[in-house]
């Protein structure tokens, strides 16, 4: 409770103790509502304060702008969350990446952060690599020039020796049985023309048989040669006078180790080189043998699926 008083003087003078008008007021602290200067301003503070606070969080709250796929066409949006498409289906991928976990965050620069990251540049090579013409990759071609001339030299010999050895074995066969050869033919350029004559000799006589078989299998396997050239070995598994009999067929490259080339080169070496026609082709062919290997062995598209809708073979 509180009290003052105001005194009025009179208009006798300004004596002080001179009697005049008297109020007084009284009240209370306890039923006062005022609002002091301090707390109007603390409410207005609280007031911006939450509207800002409002403004922050619309901002916070973006969304997924389509026209980002154009600037980066591996991103894609599942379930609310952005995914990289190359990233995803590599297996050498960051599996801790954002983009292969899913990523929230809806800001450019985290799509170009990961655009440039070591990850997604590798994951990005790769599928280029895979998805370039055969011969073109840059590996490829440098492997191509660098054994050339290496490869050209190693195609002689059952035993996989250069023909710059030919001279060498000469002597050898000389020293061995006792023989005279003669130097006419004793270089590398004639070696390279008997080894022809020689195959070509095997080859006649393999076709001569595989024409008058009444059937015939095919056994492959891959392998690389000396510049890492994916090749196939083939093999005929047929009966040859009421003998069963395996011959080495050919040894071919590959554009590229898949079922469908595997199968092109079947048909091509068992027509050029085993020299059966194409009407006996499937006609006689009743077997497929290779390893375990999916191109191979695959039940929708391997080689093995493939041989069996085109032929007898079961």
């Amino acid at each position: 409770m509180w009290k003052f008083v105001v005194r009025n003087p009179t208009d006798k003078g300004d004596n002080p103790s001179a009697s005049g008008e008297v109020q007084e007021f009284t009240g209370s602290t306890t039923s006062s509502t005022s609002i002091l200067p301090t707390d109007q301003g603390n409410q207005r503070n609280d007031a911006i304060n939450t509207e800002q606070s409002e403004r922050s969080n619309a901002k916070q709250k973006r969304k997924f702008n389509p026209l980002w796929q154009k600037a980066f066409p591996w991103v894609r949006l599942v379930n609310k969350k952005m995914f990289c498409d190359v990233c995803t289906k590599n297996k050498h991928a960051d599996k801790s990446s954002a983009f292969v976990k899913g990523c929230d965050n809806f800001h450019i620069k985290s799509l170009r952060k990961h655009n440039t990251s070591s990850g997604h540049v590798k994951c990005a090579a790769n599928v280029k690599a895979l998805s370039a013409e055969p011969g073109t990759n840059p590996a490829e071609r440098a492997l191509r020039v660098l054994h050339e001339k290496e490869f050209e030299k190693m195609r002689d010999s059952k035993n996989g020796r250069p023909y710059s050895d030919y001279e060498w074995a000469l002597d050898l066969q000389e020293t061995t049985h006792n023989i005279k050869l003669g130097e006419t033919y004793r270089n590398d350029r004639a070696g390279r023309k008997f080894t022809a004559f020689i195959a070509e000799a095997e080859r006649l006589k393999l076709a001569s048989e595989l024409s008058t078989t009444p059937f015939y299998s095919i056994l492959t396997d891959g392998t690389t040669d000396t510049s890492v050239c994916e090749a196939e070995i083939l093999y005929v598994r047929h009966c040859n006078k009421g003998k069963i009999s395996n011959r080495f067929l050919a040894l071919r490259n590959l554009e590229r180790a898949n079922a469908e080339n595997i199968t092109k080169v079947i048909e091509e070496t068992v027509k050029d080189f085993g020299g059966v026609s194409e009407e006996d082709l499937y006609k006689k062919a009743v077997g497929y043998g290779a390893d375990g290997a999916s191109v191979n062995m695959g039940c929708h598209s391997g080689v093995g699926e493939r041989l069996k809708q085109l032929s007898s073979i079961s």
